[in-house]
């Protein structure tokens, strides 16, 4: 659904969906997946959307989810 929604220039739906994915306990997921969801979502949100203040805050929830997260601090540092 992701790839779809970004295919067609959905940026905002895509993010969403990474979210959504991310929040949805139905969905078997480790909390390093689901944290790699959410910065995946927080890229689309600061770079393409243009808003680092709600990228940070999925970023945050990212590192929470799984403070080895390179890829988390690392969008931090840059956000």
């Amino acid at each position: 659904l992701v790839e779809l929604l970004a295919r067609r220039g959905d940026a905002a739906g895509a993010a969403q969906a990474l979210i959504a994915s991310a929040d949805d306990a139905r969905v078997e997921q480790t909390d390093e997946e689901r944290a790699q969801s959410l910065v995946a979502a927080a890229e689309i949100l600061r770079e393409r959307l243009e808003l680092p203040r709600d990228a940070v805050a999925l970023l945050e929830r990212a590192v929470n989810l799984d403070p080895r997260s390179g890829a988390a601090f690392d969008a931090l540092e840059a956000a």
